[in-house]
């Protein structure tokens, strides 16, 4: 459950003792928030597990002082438990925990928005230089993945892969036996001294 102030915004997760259906959960959070003076914004749920989360907004509060916008997320929040308890007992179902409750600044959201850590990636040509492969065999490795063969990693992205995990698949990747795949200049210079040496079997037929 998100309640979303002028100030502060209240998350929240609970669970409950049974399911209810869609079309219950909407009802029981729509009085809970109408209840608490919210406006309801979202809902989502369990999809196997009874867990709720509502994101919900709240009118601006004029001119208050910090001390009071938290003490006006802190009564958000005790009106929030109490509504959304009695709503959902009316439909059957009882919280069973109180999974998290988090307040946290507007300029505090805005600062993690914009400073939200992206992990390291790769795209599907580096991926292929971290395991000496054409990019085209990289391709190959995910259309296998995706036929539920081999164990090429999945992608974060669509065609980037987390670094950490792209080059641990790199490094113990099952490759077939044999010798090494020669590089690009390994090739150039195996085909010049193969070229090299049927020149000089040709000059000494002649």
């Amino acid at each position: 459950m998100m309640c979303i102030m002028s100030d502060y915004s209240v998350a929240v997760t609970v669970t409950t003792d049974v399911r209810l259906g869609d079309d219950q959960i909407h009802d029981a959070v729509q009085r809970a928030c109408w209840d608490a003076g919210l406006e309801l914004a979202m809902t989502s749920t369990g999809r196997d597990d009874p867990w709720l989360r509502i994101a919900a907004r709240t009118q601006p509060v004029p001119d208050g002082t910090p001390d009071r916008s938290v003490n006006d997320a802190a009564d958000v929040v005790s009106n929030m438990v109490a509504a959304l308890g009695d709503a959902l007992r009316d439909r059957g179902a009882t919280i069973t925990e109180w999974v998290a409750i988090e307040v946290v600044s507007e300029h505090e959201q805005m600062r993690r928005g914009r400073h939200r850590a992206i992990p390291p990636m790769v795209n599907a040509a580096e991926l292929a230089e971290l395991a000496g492969v054409t990019v085209q065999r990289i391709y190959q490795y995910e259309s296998d993945r995706k036929a539920g063969r081999g164990t090429f990693p999945a992608p974060a992205l669509d065609g980037y892969w987390l670094r950490a995990v792209a080059e641990h698949w790199a490094k113990y990747r099952k490759t077939k036996p044999g010798p090494a795949p020669m590089t690009v200049d390994e090739a150039f210079t195996a085909a010049g001294k193969a070229s090299k040496r049927i020149a000089q079997e040709r000059r000494a037929r002649e």
